[in-house]
């Protein structure tokens, strides 16, 4: 029996595999595999993949696991870490559901290929995925209220537990010792989010993947956990003064839609509040003389002004950005170089960009504020995700509001947008047959055996 009433939930919902995907949900997982598959490729040449990849490299595995740009297979939990650092590194990856999702296909892909598993099992446990995020949230762990307790993506490790011990067919108890293992021991800061932007940012969803990996193989192999992790004496509700999650709803349609249907796609590649500011900007700029502008003043939720708006009491910071992390945080930043360059891309970030002189003057101008009304307006299972752009020039005022940006799920783009994503990302590494191999292998993943054919692809991006 299972005495934490929470992880009875969690570990019921992943066990339960009576259930078929309709064909739209299967469509919307293999999108978002395409996209996934995009942005580690726009992700392989940074700094936290060359690091993650010579980690891995240590640990050669006759038997083991891909990891983009690595010629030798490694353990699971190797692969899995390195590869969510390459689809996070950009910021470019899905969003929905407090937080980005697709930062723990990585774990079911490293089990599927280590275990042999059928691509159909691999969709449904990518599912239980998205719906524990979704679940997690709507059930009481919203973004605010993380924010405020200092606790950043606590989604990820769960959701990486749940969805692996689906793939792996665990049973009730092998799944809760799972869960608590991931748990337990993996509680993130806010500080990652916080002041001065360390490669860290967009590395720490990449040790939830390790830790959901390996809790998974630990509980598979017989090691159990804390009994009570979210209940107990010192469990998470007691640590945080937390009420108990309501989690009745997991995994049930809400408005009709599924979480993977209810997350969107990123146009630009920055922080997802900055996204609707970046389109508002764009849009005010026509027939703008954008240095006749005196002011720029950002309206936001909460959420957005205290993650990316200074509210966080981290405004200097934001406001002077030294590098490629600290910028695309910054919504000072983004809307400053969106103003200027009438475009919004990898290039914004460079450090030469982020560093210019004109950016450091038009900055000054800029004011970011928090609207309770904004704020109000982004409640509910899927909030929209507004704001209001005003402009100040020669006694003059321009405004403008974006309830949600284009590829949020209330304004979609379509699979030609997100398959042109995917090839242009693949298209930074001098590639030949890679893009056309992996389309075709994720198109047909739900009658595939397995996924090795799929994994082994990503060794070597120069095919």
């Amino acid at each position: 029996m299972i005495n934490d009433t929470t992880l009875h939930s969690l570990a019921s919902f992943s066990l339960n595999d009576e259930f078929k995907l309709r064909k739209e949900v299967k469509d919307a997982i293999k999108l978002h595999l395409i996209d996934t598959f995009g942005c580690a490729y726009g992700g392989i040449n940074s700094k936290p993949a060359e690091v993650l990849r010579k980690i891995a490299s240590t640990a050669k595995l006759e038997r083991g696991c891909s990891v983009f740009g690595l010629p030798d297979p490694t353990t699971p939990e190797y692969a899995a870490m390195a590869n969510t650092a390459m689809v996070r590194y950009l910021d470019f990856n899905d969003t929905g559901n407090g937080g980005h999702p697709s930062d723990v296909i990585p774990v079911v892909l490293a089990l599927a290929e280590f275990y042999k598993i059928k691509g159909s099992r691999v969709l449904k446990a990518i599912h239980k995925i998205y719906e524990t995020y979704c679940g997690l949230r709507i059930g009481g762990l919203y973004g605010n209220l993380l924010r405020k307790k200092h606790i950043d993506q606590i989604y990820a490790v769960i959701a990486g537990a749940v969805g692996g011990s689906y793939l792996l067919g665990l049973n009730l108890r092998e799944t809760a010792n799972a869960i608590s293992l991931a748990v337990t021991p993996n509680i993130p800061m806010r500080a990652t989010r916080t002041g001065r932007i360390s490669y860290w940012k967009s590395t720490a969803t990449s040790h939830s993947s390790l830790m959901a990996t390996m809790a998974v193989r630990l509980s598979k192999e017989g090691m159990t956990g804390p009994e009570k992790p979210f209940e107990g004496s010192g469990g998470f509700y007691q640590m945080f003064e937390i009420e108990k999650l309501d989690l009745s709803k997991i995994g049930e349609p809400i408005d009709g839609r599924y979480a993977i249907e209810s997350t969107g796609f990123k146009i630009f590649p920055a922080n997802y509040n900055a996204l609707g500011p970046a389109f508002g900007v764009l849009e005010l700029r026509k027939n703008l003389d954008v240095e006749s502008i005196e002011l720029v003043e950002v309206f936001l939720h909460w959420g957005g002004w205290h993650s990316q708006g200074g509210g966080a009491g981290d405004k200097e910071a934001k406001w002077n950005p030294k590098t490629r992390e600290e910028a695309e945080n910054s919504m000072a930043y983004v809307v400053a170089v969106t103003m200027l360059d009438g475009k919004l891309d990898y290039d914004s970030f460079s450090e030469n960009r982020v560093n210019s002189e004109d950016i450091k003057e038009f900055i000054k101008k800029i004011e970011v504020l928090e609207d309770p009304m904004l704020t109000e307006s982004h409640k509910g299972a899927l909030p929209k995700w507004p704001c209001r752009i005003r402009v100040v020039y020669g006694g003059q005022t321009k405004e403008v509001f974006i309830e949600s940006p284009k590829g949020h799920p209330l304004n979609p783009i379509s699979k030609e947008d997100v398959v042109s994503k995917f090839r242009n990302l693949i298209d930074s590494v001098p590639s030949k047959n890679s893009a056309s191999l992996i389309l075709e292998s994720i198109e047909k993943i739900d009658i595939l055996d397995e996924i090795d054919g799929l994994m082994k692809i990503i060794r070597n991006p120069y095919l």
